[in-house]
């Protein structure tokens, strides 16, 4: 009788052990989607940069970011060509990077945006 009894006490706990460790399977995310949220989303960002030797403008960059943020480490030190000219300026600073369809926080960086060609 004892038998029995720690025979139907074992598949007992072993049921709800398998119960158990399958919710904690299915609760984990996979690698493909740990790497994807890390990675971010598509996003195109503007951002007001201070280049090198003086002047300022607004760059745009397309990246997969979790924030527009990021982008100031995508342009930082960045060489790119200015008002089509002939010699690349370095941007020194990034002073903030917003989505594309955002607004600036400053009513400077508003107003460059406006007046920036697209």
């Amino acid at each position: 009788m004892m038998k029995k009894i720690n025979i139907i006490i074992f598949k007992s706990a072993f049921t709800v052990l398998i119960f158990l460790s399958s919710f904690v399977v299915s609760a984990e995310k996979s690698h493909q989607q740990k790497y994807e949220a890390a990675l971010g989303k598509q996003m195109q960002v503007k951002c007001h940069v201070e280049y090198l030797g003086g002047g300022y403008d607004i760059q745009f960059s397309a990246g997969s970011y979790n924030k527009a943020a990021q982008a100031i480490r995508t342009l930082q030190g960045k060489k790119v060509i200015k008002n089509n000219a002939q010699s690349k300026k370095t941007i020194i600073k990034v002073n903030e990077c917003v989505e594309s369809n955002k607004q600036f926080s400053k009513a400077q960086y508003r107003q460059l945006d406006k007046v920036k060609a697209r």
